[in-house]
């Protein structure tokens, strides 16, 4: 079967949305530690809308509707709901402290490690400017796919818990691996070439550092951009099916 990924209004916001860091490394020299601030950020953003969605998932299981339950069975499905709820709150939350340690922690230890200049001047405004920029992306799918395209009638709690893992993992593997690429890029080479004496070595970071994070935000943009028409394709082919 050919697969044909409709772009909407919910996909332009995802792409417009994520190109606020990319304005931000490009020219107002935004450093790694800005890019991870954003990005954590806008985890904790697709984890409140998500625990939103289960709120408002219409089915508890696969084909039974809460509309047709007796009472005593949507009083059960009430505790399953809270108590996936809470789970998910509880589970996602673990995962958001661990990579807010791995930001304040792991992370600037690295940077001293490779005696890392200038990676904590950090732009709070414009974190700030790209995290209302992602959340309001996130929000424009909620409300044009989830509740406006009945989304919520055509899944269950289940699959809307476990949905934004696939995608979270994916990116977040690609932030470790541009991380340590940004490293590499800024760091590594700039004191090879030191090493080899060569006069510009000094310029070549804030070069590399733009070069770099701005491809590994291009990448970012394509596996979001991959995943957001997957997950709401699959949604739609539920229903005609």
């Amino acid at each position: 079967m050919n697969i044909v990924l409709k772009q909407d209004k919910s996909t332009q916001a995802l792409v417009y949305a994520n190109l606020l860091p990319l304005f931000g490394v490009l020219f107002l020299h935004w450093t790694v530690i800005d890019i991870l601030y954003t990005y954590w950020l806008e985890t904790l953003i697709i984890g409140v809308i998500t625990v939103m969605k289960m709120l408002k998932t219409k089915m508890i299981a696969l084909d039974e509707s809460s509309k047709n339950m007796p009472f005593t069975q949507k009083t059960s499905a009430a505790i399953i709901r809270t108590f996936l709820v809470g789970f998910f709150i509880f589970h996602y939350g673990g995962f958001l402290s661990g990579y807010f340690f791995f930001i304040f922690g792991v992370f600037p230890a690295i940077f001293r490690l490779f005696d890392h200049v200038g990676s904590y001047n950090i732009s709070a405004l414009g974190i700030f400017i790209s995290a209302a920029g992602l959340f309001a992306s996130h929000w424009i799918s909620y409300k044009q796919n989830f509740i406006g395209k009945n989304e919520s009638k055509k899944t269950n709690i289940m699959y809307t818990m476990f949905a934004p893992y696939k995608r979270i993992i994916v990116l977040h593997l690609t932030i470790i691996l541009g991380m340590f690429s940004v490293i590499l890029a800024t760091v590594g080479i700039p004191k090879i070439l030191s090493s080899l004496n060569y006069d510009s070595a000094k310029l070549i970071p804030t070069v590399l550092n733009s070069v770099v994070l701005g491809l590994f935000i291009w990448l970012k943009i394509v596996i979001d951009k991959k995943y957001h028409l997957r997950e709401h394709f699959e949604l739609e082919l539920k229903q005609t099916l």
